[in-house]
C-alpha cells in the first residue's frame, strides 16, 4: 500500500488509492476546518500558483519548528532571527549570499517537485519539507485547519492565520498529505496520511471540501514505517494543479513563465532556499536525461544583490521610522536594460511590500507619477520590507489572502512615507534624468540613420518639386513597388506555443547578393513566452549561413536574419530547420525549408539627370550636460536647434531641453507608459524641426545679403515653429500613439 501511496501522482492513481483505503479501513469524509461552508474560504485565493507559495511558507515554518522544538529560545521574535540562530544565515537574510555560498544542506530542507500528472498543462505539484512532521491527531488542528490561529503566538514563524496552505486545495482535483513526526517528538515511527476531495452535494448551495479519516478516531490513517521509507517531515501533493501558464513550460525554463521565476518573484526574499525539480519528460526531456533538472530559488532580492549581476545599474537601502511603531526598510534597484526587468519583477507591480520576504501588497505603475520619476518605468524595482514594523500593525496592513492593502490610516501612512522617501532621493533624481536622456537620445544612437533618411527624403521631394536648392549628384529612380504581401491573420495567442511555422516559400531562392530574412509564425504570446530564448535551428551546411540576430517576435510573427557566407556559391542548396528547443521531432513545433542560392538580383534602377540629391543629413540630440549644449544653447536655452553646414554634410543639433519640447514630453508621459511610443513621438518632433530648419537654411542661402533674416529673427522663427510643431503633436497625441503602435506591432517587409 505504501508503494501506491508514494507513487500516486494522477487522478487515476488517487481514485485507485481511495478505493483501496475504503475497502481496507472503516473510513469517512469530514469537512476541512470542521466547517461545511469552507468553500468560501477556499475561494479567497484567486490563482492556483499563489497556493504554491503558501505551501512553501508552511514548509519553511515546519523546518524552523523542528529546530525550535529541539533547541527552544524564547528570545526569537522573528523567522529571520530563527534562520540566523539555527541555520547560521547572516541576519537571517539570504540576500547576503550568492547561490554558491549557501550550505548544501540548507538547499535540501524545502523542495518543490513538479511531477507528471497525465494531463498536459496541469502538473502535479509536490512540496516536501524535512521539518518537525505531524502525527495523525495534529492534522485537523494544523495543516487541515481553517483560521486555526495555531501560529498566532509563535513569533519565530512566518505564518499567522492558519489558512493560507489550505486555500490551495481548490485548485487541484485532490490533495495528498503524508507526514511523519521527528522521533524526539513522537517515536512511534508511524506515517499519517489523508486525501482531500471536493463534494458537490445537492442538499447544499456550495461544494464542501473534505478529507478522509478513520471513523473511530476522526483522524487520518496511520501505518508503521517498518523500513523507514519516509524521512520525518511533511509531503503535500496537489494532483493536477491548475497553475495557469506556469504549468505549461519547464519549471526551470528561461523567461518569466516558469515556476522558478514565479517563486523568486513572490518569495522575494525567503527565509530559506527552495530546491525546485522538474520531472516531466514532456516539457524538459533534455535536462532530465542529463540530470540537470534541479534549480535553487533564493528570491529576486538575492539575485539583484549579486555583485556579479551586470543588469543592475545602481541600488540603495533606506531605513526609516514608521510613525505607528518600528521601522521600514526600502530597498531599490535600477535595472540597466528594460528587457531584463521581467526576470526580476512584473512591470505592472514595480513596488513590492513584503513581510518575511513574501509579497503581501504592491503599487502599480502609476507609482512613477507619484514620485515624479516617469522615466524609471521598467527600470526601478522597489522592495518595502515591513519585517521590523510592530507586529500588531503588520496584521492591519494587508488582507489575509495577501491580495491587496487594507483601507486604513496605517496603510495610507505607509504608502505616503514610501513616496516621500523616493521623491527626495537624490540618486533616483539623477537616474530619472539619465534614463530620460537615454530614452530621448536612443533613437539618435540607434535610429539616427533612419531618421536622417526620412529628412533627406522629405528634402528630396522639396528639391524636385519646385524648391530652391543645389543640383547634386545623380540619384536613382525608385524601383516600382513590390506587389503587396498577402495578409496573414494574427493567430490566437497562448502562453506556451502549440505550433511553429516558417512562412517563407518551402523552396526559397535567395540571390547571392542578399541576406536571408527568415519569417516565422507561432501562437506564443510574446509577453508571456520568450521566443528568442527557446528557438533553435539546424543548417545542413552550417558554413553557408551566418546567424545575424533576431529581428523581433510580436503578435505571432517573427523575423530572424542571416548573412550568406563568402563560401556560398550560386547553385548551392541549403536545408534549414527551425524548432522549439526540445521539440525538434514535433511536427507542430518545427518547420523546415530548402534554400537555393541564385544569381544576383538585377538592378533595374537608372539615373535621372534632372533629379536633385539632398546633402548628407546628421541629426544630433543635445542635452544639458553635454559640450554641444554649452557651445550652442548656453546663451539661449529655448532655441530649438542649430544647423551647421559643411561641404560634406549638414549637422542639425536639436535642443532636447527647450520649453516647448519639455511640455510635450510631460503630456506624452501622462498619455502613455510605453517608452518606444514616447521615443517615436520625440523622433517626430526632431524630424519636423530639423526639416524646417533645413528648408529655412536652403531658402536663406539663395537670398542676397539684404534679403536674409538676421540671426535673431531666424532664431525667433525657429522658436515659433517649435511651438507649432509641439502643439500639432499634442493636439493629435492619440493618433500618433495609435500609429506608433501599428508600426511597432506590424509585419516588416522582407523577402518572401
Amino acid at each position: 500500500m505504501l508503494k501506491k501511496l508514494f507513487n500516486a501522482k494522477s487522478v487515476k492513481d488517487i481514485n485507485e488509492l481511495i478505493g483501496l483505503l475504503e475497502s481496507k479501513y472503516d473510513t469517512e469524509w469530514i469537512p476541512i476546518g470542521n466547517n461545511e461552508s469552507n468553500h468560501s474560504t477556499f475561494q479567497m485565493l484567486e490563482r492556483g500558483e499563489n497556493g504554491i507559495i503558501e505551501r512553501i511558507t508552511n514548509a519553511i515554518d515546519a523546518v524552523i519548528e523542528k529546530e525550535y522544538y529541539l533547541n527552544p529560545d524564547e528570545n526569537l521574535k522573528s523567522p529571520r532571527m530563527s534562520s540566523e540562530k539555527y541555520f547560521k544565515i547572516k541576519d537571517g537574510n539570504l540576500a547576503n549570499y550568492n547561490i554558491k555560498e549557501v550550505d548544501k544542506s540548507l538547499k535540501d530542507l524545502v523542495t518543490l517537485n513538479v511531477l507528471e500528472s497525465n494531463k498536459k498543462g496541469r502538473p502535479t505539484i509536490e512540496v516536501r519539507d524535512y521539518g518537525i512532521g505531524l502525527s495523525s491527531e495534529e492534522f485537523g488542528s494544523t495543516i487541515l485547519s481553517l483560521q486555526g490561529g495555531n501560529k498566532l503566538k509563535k513569533f519565530y514563524l512566518a505564518g499567522t492565520f492558519g489558512q493560507g496552505g489550505s486555500t490551495a486545495n481548490i485548485f487541484s482535483k485532490h490533495t495528498l498529505f503524508i507526514s511523519k513526526p521527528i522521533p524526539e517528538k513522537d517515536n512511534s515511527n508511524k506515517i499519517a496520511f489523508t486525501i482531500t476531495k471536493e463534494f458537490d452535494d445537492l442538499d447544499y448551495k456550495t461544494p464542501i471540501h473534505k478529507y478522509l479519516v478513520l471513523k473511530e478516531t476522526k483522524c487520518p490513517i496511520t501505518v508503521d514505517d517498518v523500513d523507514n521509507e519516509f524521512e520525518p517531515g511533511t509531503l503535500v501533493r496537489h494532483i493536477e494543479m491548475n497553475i495557469n501558464q506556469y504549468g505549461r513550460s519547464s519549471a526551470k525554463a528561461p523567461g518569466d513563465n516558469s515556476i522558478f521565476h514565479f517563486v523568486n518573484k513572490k518569495l522575494f526574499n525567503p527565509i530559506l532556499p527552495i530546491k525546485i525539480t522538474e520531472n516531466r519528460i514532456e516539457v524538459d526531456k533534455t535536462n532530465i536525461e542529463r540530470n540537470n533538472n534541479t534549480i535553487i530559488a533564493m528570491g529576486c532580492n538575492a539575485r539583484l544583490n549579486n555583485k556579479d549581476n551586470e543588469n543592475v545599474k545602481d541600488s540603495n537601502k533606506i531605513i526609516a521610522d514608521y510613525i505607528f511603531g518600528g521601522t521600514i526598510t526600502v530597498n531599490y534597484w535600477v535595472i540597466n536594460n528594460k528587457e531584463s526587468y521581467k526576470n526580476y519583477n512584473d512591470k505592472t507591480t514595480p513596488v513590492l511590500y513584503t513581510i518575511n520576504g513574501q509579497v503581501e501588497g504592491n503599487e502599480t505603475s502609476n507609482f512613477f507619477d507619484k514620485i515624479s520619476k516617469p522615466y524609471l518605468l521598467n527600470h526601478l524595482i522597489v522592495n518595502v520590507d515591513c519585517d521590523n514594523m510592530d507586529d500588531r500593525i503588520k496584521a492591519r496592513l494587508f488582507t489575509s489572502d495577501r491580495a491587496k492593502f487594507q483601507d486604513n490610516d496605517y496603510t495610507n501612512t505607509l504608502r505616503k512615507k514610501v513616496v516621500d522617501l523616493l521623491v527626495e532621493d537624490q540618486k533616483l533624481i539623477e537616474l530619472n534624468r539619465f534614463f530620460k536622456e537615454q530614452m530621448l537620445s536612443e533613437s539618435s544612437d540607434n535610429m539616427s540613420e533612419e531618421l536622417n533618411k526620412k529628412i533627406e527624403n522629405k528634402l528630396k521631394v522639396f528639391l524636385n518639386t519646385g524648391g530652391i536648392g543645389k543640383v547634386s549628384k545623380e540619384i536613382p529612380i525608385p524601383k516600382p513597388p513590390k506587389p503587396p504581401v498577402p495578409p496573414v491573420d494574427p493567430p490566437e495567442l497562448v502562453d506556451f506555443p502549440t505550433y511553429l511555422r516558417i512562412s517563407n516559400k518551402d523552396y526559397y531562392e535567395l540571390p547571392i547578393n542578399k541576406d536571408l530574412v527568415l519569417n516565422y509564425i507561432s501562437d506564443a504570446d510574446h509577453e508571456k513566452f520568450n521566443m528568442e530564448d527557446n528557438l533553435s535551428f539546424i543548417v545542413e551546411k552550417d558554413n553557408m549561413l551566418m546567424f545575424d540576430g533576431f529581428k523581433f517576435y510580436k503578435n505571432g510573427h517573427g523575423i530572424i536574419n542571416y548573412k550568406l557566407s563568402p563560401e556560398a556559391k550560386i547553385g548551392d542548396e541549403i536545408f534549414y530547420k527551425l524548432f522549439l528547443k526540445g521539440f525538434d521531432d514535433d511536427d507542430n513545433l518545427s518547420s523546415s525549408i530548402m534554400i537555393k542560392i541564385v544569381e544576383k538580383e538585377k538592378d533595374s534602377e537608372k539615373p535621372d539627370e534632372q533629379s536633385k540629391q539632398p546633402p548628407k543629413i546628421n541629426t544630433i540630440a543635445v542635452f544639458k550636460n553635454s559640450t554641444e549644449f554649452e557651445e550652442f544653447f548656453s546663451d539661449d536655452e529655448e532655441l530649438p536647434c542649430v544647423l551647421r553646414d559643411s561641404t560634406e554634410s549638414i549637422e542639425i543639433y536639436v535642443n532636447m531641453e527647450n520649453k516647448s519640447l519639455r511640455k510635450l514630453q510631460e503630456n506624452i508621459t501622462k498619455g502613455s507608459e510605453e517608452t518606444d511610443i514616447i521615443r517615436n513621438l520625440n523622433d517626430e518632433y526632431k524630424k519636423q524641426i530639423a526639416y524646417y530648419s533645413l528648408i529655412l537654411h536652403i531658402n536663406e542661402s539663395k537670398k542676397n545679403e539684404e534679403e536674409k533674416m538676421n540671426e535673431k529673427t531666424k532664431n525667433e522663427e525657429l522658436k515659433r515653429v517649435a511651438i507649432l510643431i509641439t502643439g500639432m503633436i499634442n493636439d493629435n497625441l492619440q493618433i500618433y500613439i495609435t500609429e506608433s503602435r501599428n508600426e511597432r506591432d506590424g509585419i516588416e517587409e522582407s523577402n518572401w
